[in-house]
């Protein structure tokens, strides 16, 4: 086993966390301003505002990350330089930073010298932590500048229940005054002279208001809309997410609505909740007769048999019988009976599920068997909102789906896509990037869905060969080309363990890294040979 820098630990993306298996909270992202809105109401005299879209390359994120002293992942940020004739009064930033789970989008106004004037909140999508918004919060940050240290309870009282997205505010307003000090004011980057008029108030989303579930979160600038569209929206039970930021003109809103509805095509096949999906109706009469499938599902069924026999039974989508005994532990606060846990284990396993190639159709051999495809379903949809946007054109794209990142063509401006990297124990403590070149990041971790039962912390991953919560490591991510391959072999090697797994993602040629318990407690990582081979690892530098 080959020993990674410690730094690398558990995986989130740009524009979204990649944390556990299972989905974070719901968010349905509230826009509370526009980027004209902010715009106006900070320079009021400017008749033409200026505007330059940054897109990071490699070498940009790692200088900007010299000067911050931190790592940097973001893609691009926006300057917008307002003039009144051949004056202008200040500048403004537009930048997003991640919470806990996904990335919230703020703007930081700026005097002539770098000092701060006001920060607003234009879109947030948390589920919790939103007080960062409040007007008596954000007027801390008035007057601040590169002398003042912006950390919490140092010059910016935090607020309790939203740490983790005031410490990401603070680091977006610092990376704000760095980026106009170092760069903008310096000359090193210069802001276009040809401008526009500021948008009229009220164009763009409404402000204080939901974004509406059928179109994209695209915002209007001063002078019109930036190329980048990103829309939000709830399938499979999660937040997808699809940032397009190249695409052929005219193409991205299209494109952008094209994606979902391929992600809510995959649900109602795959979904195990609804009924008259596929999958439940096998579940409802696999018993009792054989049920014809789509070849789409039945091909996803044998895939995941395929990868369970590979795994020697540790990815195994039969497995909910066995979860359902764990929650009901869960909830009466007692660990399971050995008689209930023996019953469950009766109704699990492939061997239960008999697939009938001709006529594409399966039976179970008993009642209680059930199919349950969240291990791999996310990972199927995402390998075709792919393709769909590469087919369109797209060559530069990002798509979060409940925590599984996939990448499109290149980021803006080249290089490699930064993946954030998050500690698994300690809450949303980010300790390193992990640059992909496309293809998909997948992480399977007890770190967000842990049970307790008398006093004692189970996981929730479960083993299906033992019965018990998995035990041996704290996270495994996997990266591959193929999202589907990513997302359930994050989980089969998290169930084998740090030993057995590392030998079964060499065997199969799986880059993984693998977060476990070390010696005095402390968290160590280690990595398959073709993490090492294929991906590497930006520097930390905090």
């Amino acid at each position: 086993m080959r020993p990674l820098p410690m730094a690398v630990l558990c995986v989130i993306v740009l524009s979204v966390r990649v944390c556990a298996q299972e989905a974070p909270p719901p968010a349905e992202p509230t826009v509370y301003a526009t980027e004209a809105e902010v715009l106006k109401r900070a320079f009021p005299e400017a008749d033409d505002i200026r505007r330059d879209v940054w897109a990071f390359s490699d070498a940009d994120r790692k200088a900007l990350a010299e000067k911050l002293k931190r790592p940097v992942n973001d893609l691009s940020v926006t300057v917008f330089r307002p003039m009144k004739g051949e004056a202008s009064p200040g500048w403004a930033v537009l930048t997003e930073e991640i919470g806990k789970y996904h990335p919230f989008t703020f703007m930081v106004v700026l005097d002539e010298r770098a000092e701060v004037k006001d920060v607003e909140v234009l879109v947030y999508r948390e589920s919790r932590g939103g007080e960062i918004v409040k007007r008596r919060f954000l007027k801390q940050f008035a007057g601040k500048s590169l002398d003042d240290p912006i950390h919490i309870n140092k010059d910016v009282i935090n607020i309790t229940g939203a740490t983790l997205s005031v410490r990401a505010l603070c680091r977006g307003v610092r990376k704000s005054i760095v980026i106009l000090k170092d760069y903008y004011l310096t000359g090193v980057r210069k802001v276009p002279k040809s401008g526009s008029k500021p948008a009229p108030e009220g164009d763009g989303e409404k402000s204080g208001g939901r974004i509406p579930p059928d179109s994209p979160s695209e915002s209007v600038l001063a002078g019109g809309p930036r190329p980048m569209v990103r829309g939000c929206r709830m399938v499979m039970g999660t937040l997808l997410s699809i940032t397009i930021y190249a695409a052929p003109e005219g193409t991205g809103a299209g494109l952008l609505e094209a994606g979902f509805r391929e992600a809510e095509r995959w649900d109602a096949l795959l979904s195990d909740y609804r009924a008259e999906t596929p999958i439940g109706e096998l579940n409802r009469d696999g018993a009792t007769r054989e049920v014809t499938l789509p070849a789409e599902v039945f091909a996803v069924l044998a895939r995941s048999f395929d990868i369970s026999g590979r795994s020697g039974g540790a990815f195994d989508i039969t497995v909910g019988p066995l979860v359902d005994v764990w929650r009901r532990a869960s909830d009466r606060g007692s660990r399971p009976g050995d008689g209930e846990l023996r019953e469950a284990r009766e109704r699990i396993g492939p061997g239960h599920v008999h697939l009938n190639g001709l006529s594409r159709s399966a039976r179970f051999d008993r009642p209680g068997v059930r199919i349950d495809l969240g291990g791999i379903g996310k990972g199927v949809a995402l390998n075709e909102v792919v393709r769909l946007l590469r087919e369109g054109g797209v060559t530069s794209g990002v798509i979060d789906f409940g925590g599984q990142w996939a990448g499109v063509g290149l980021p803006p401006g080249g290089g490699d896509w930064p993946v954030l990297v998050q500690d698994p124990v300690a809450d949303g403590e980010a300790r390193a990037w992990l640059a992909v070149r496309g293809g998909s990041v997948s992480t399977t971790s007890n770190a967000e869905r842990a049970i307790e039962i008398a006093g004692v912390r189970y996981g929730h991953v479960i083993d299906p060969r033992s019965g018990f919560p998995a035990e041996g490591c704290l996270s495994v991510t996997v990266a591959d080309f193929d999202a589907a391959r990513a997302d359930a072999w994050s989980t089969a090697l998290f169930v084998l363990g740090p030993d057995e797994g590392m030998r079964v993602a060499d065997r199969e040629r799986l880059a993984a890294l693998f977060v476990v318990r070390g010696e005095g407690g402390r968290e160590r990582c280690i990595g398959s040979r073709s993490l090492v081979g294929r991906w590497r690892f930006i520097e930390e530098s905090e």
